[in-house]
């Protein structure tokens, strides 16, 4: 099943060739193919961390549906809010202008309460987006520390764990 990403793709398409970040084009194009292969969270998240790296917080629609709805206590939404001291205490010695890493840790925190596993998945990934654009951590270390995380929740959850998908591996 295709899923509507058009706002993505026409963000990714309308880039000026020299701005353009293959591995953003990349992500999108995997995320798209193997969707159905994704738990909801972890599609959300790559879609949000390439929203995250343009700067365009507008969230698909997939996830912003009210039929979308869901517990309070997913464990998605309880691994999720694992992370935030996390980006909080790198957020604290920033010395640059945190203003946009602020206000992205307090969207997804009212998300982590009020919304959807896919909403909280892309606001999550707006935010490393942001904290590896600032020099704050790297994909590497969001991988690393992240995985665990979340596939603990899917383990809970009874989702078999996501393949790991790698430009390198292609």
């Amino acid at each position: 099943m295709r899923h509507d990403f058009d706002s993505t793709e026409l963000l990714l398409r309308q880039l000026p060739q020299s701005a353009r970040n293959e591995h953003l084009i990349w992500m999108f194009d995997t995320v798209t193919r193997s969707y159905e292969d994704f738990p909801v969270d972890k599609a959300a998240r790559w879609i949000g961390f390439i929203h995250g790296s343009l700067r365009e917080p507008v969230l698909p629609e997939v996830w912003s549906s009210p039929s979308k709805t869901r517990s309070r206590c997913s464990p998605v939404s309880t691994a999720t809010g694992h992370l935030v001291a996390r980006y909080r205490e790198m957020v604290a010695g920033y010395q640059g202008d945190a203003r946009p890493l602020v206000t992205a840790i307090s969207t997804m925190e009212r998300a982590i309460d009020y919304a959807s596993d896919g909403e909280i998945g892309f606001w999550t990934g707006y935010l490393q987006a942001l904290l590896v654009d600032e020099g704050l951590t790297t994909v590497a270390a969001e991988r690393e520390y992240t995985r665990p995380v979340f596939h603990q929740a899917y383990h809970f959850q009874g989702i078999s764990i996501p393949l790991s998908f790698s430009p390198h591996k292609l």
